[in-house]
C-alpha cells in the first residue's frame, strides 16, 4: 500500500491553515470554546482518563444543533455509545476520514479541509469526532486505551462503508499516532494515510514507528516525523 501523492500535495497545505495544530488545543490551562466550557484542571482526561463534559443548556441546544447539519451521520458503536460523523463532498475514489488532536479536541479546526479540498480536488472529507469529544458521547469510564481506539475507527469504517479502494486517513497530532496504529492493525482496510505528530508525543510516535519497520509488511503510507 502506498501513499496517495496527490492528496499528500492537497492535504499539507490545507493542514498549515489550521488554527489548531496540536494538543494545546485540549490543555487543561487553554479549555476555551464551546468544546472547552465548564472544564476545569481537575476534570483534565490526562489525570482521569475520564473524558466526559457535563452540558448546560446551552451546550445541548448548540450540539442537537449540530447533530442536525447536513452530512452528519451519528454511528453508533458496539459498546452502545454514538460518536458523531460529518461529510462533506462526494467521491467515490477518494474518502477521508479525519482524526483530531487530544484525546477529546474535536473535528473543528479541521473543517478547513472541507472547505477545501471537495471543490478543489473533488475528494469526500468525513469529519469525526472520537468518543468522548463534545459533539459524540460522553462516557465517564476511562477510555485511554489505544486497542479501544483502533477498533473504534474500525467500526466507524465500517458503519461509512469506507474500503481499501477509497479509505483515506488523515490524522493530526494524537489522532497521527491513532492513525498509524490503526495502520499496524488493518493496513489492508486503508489505501493510504498522512499522519502527522508534534512536540512531546515523538517518543510514542517512534514506538509506533519502530514497530511497523520491524515487520516485513509493515505500512508504507506513515511519514516519519521531522526531526525524529
Amino acid at each position: 500500500m502506498r501513499f496517495h501523492s496527490l492528496l499528500m500535495l492537497a492535504v499539507l497545505p490545507a493542514f498549515l491553515l489550521a488554527s489548531c495544530a496540536n494538543d494545546e488545543c485540549c490543555s487543561a490551562d487553554s479549555h476555551k470554546g464551546p468544546a472547552h466550557e465548564g472544564v476545569t484542571v481537575e476534570d483534565d482526561y490526562h489525570a482521569t482518563g475520564n473524558c466526559a463534559l457535563e452540558f448546560t443548556a446551552a451546550d445541548s441546544a448548540r450540539r442537537a444543533a449540530k447533530h442536525a447539519e447536513p452530512g452528519v451521520k451519528m454511528v453508533e458503536l458496539s459498546n452502545g455509545y454514538r460518536v458523531f460523523t460529518q461529510t462533506v463532498g462526494e467521491s467515490a475514489d477518494v474518502k477521508i476520514l479525519t482524526l483530531h488532536g487530544g484525546p477529546a479536541c474535536t473535528h473543528e479546526y479541521m473543517t478547513v479541509l472541507g472547505d477545501v479540498l471537495p471543490e478543489s480536488r473533488g475528494y469526500e472529507v468525513i469529519y469525526y469526532d472520537q468518543l468522548g469529544s463534545y459533539y459524540s458521547d460522553q462516557p465517564t469510564e476511562d477510555l485511554w486505551n489505544i486497542d479501544r481506539w483502533c477498533e473504534e475507527v474500525e467500526e466507524v469504517r465500517m458503519a461509512l462503508g469506507l474500503n481499501k479502494d477509497n479509505f483515506y486517513i488523515l490524522g493530526n497530532s494524537w489522532g497521527g499516532i491513532l492513525g498509524m496504529e490503526y495502520a499496524l492493525r488493518y493496513q489492508e482496510n486503508l489505501k493510504g494515510s498522512d499522519c502527522e505528530q508534534h512536540g512531546h508525543e515523538h517518543s510514542r510516535v517512534r514506538g509506533v514507528q519502530r514497530r511497523g519497520l520491524a515487520s516485513a509488511n509493515g505500512p508504507r503510507h506513515s511519514r516519519q516525523p521531522r526531526g525524529l
